[in-house]
């Protein structure tokens, strides 16, 4: 992860393309979600670069918590 200065190693789970419900219609967002632990990337903020493997991600919108607070729940975009 670069921008948040959290380093490289960081376990994250990668999903892609969300579905979102208007009514009754169906529309698939081509967006990547990324859950980080809270405890590894306390600082990640939109505008950082995540890197999986040789892909670069930018995070898009604020960072989320899970109920716990335990998880940020990221979008992103190539």
């Amino acid at each position: 992860m670069e921008g948040g200065s959290v380093g490289a190693g960081v376990a994250v789970r990668k999903s892609t393309d969300r579905m979102a419900k208007f009514g009754d219609s169906r529309a698939v967002l081509p967006t990547v979600g990324i859950d980080i632990r809270r405890s590894q990337a306390a600082t990640i903020t939109e505008g950082d670069l995540i890197l999986i493997g040789a892909e670069t991600l930018k995070i898009i919108g604020e960072p989320m918590g899970d109920a716990l607070g335990l998880v940020l729940q990221c979008e992103a975009a190539k």
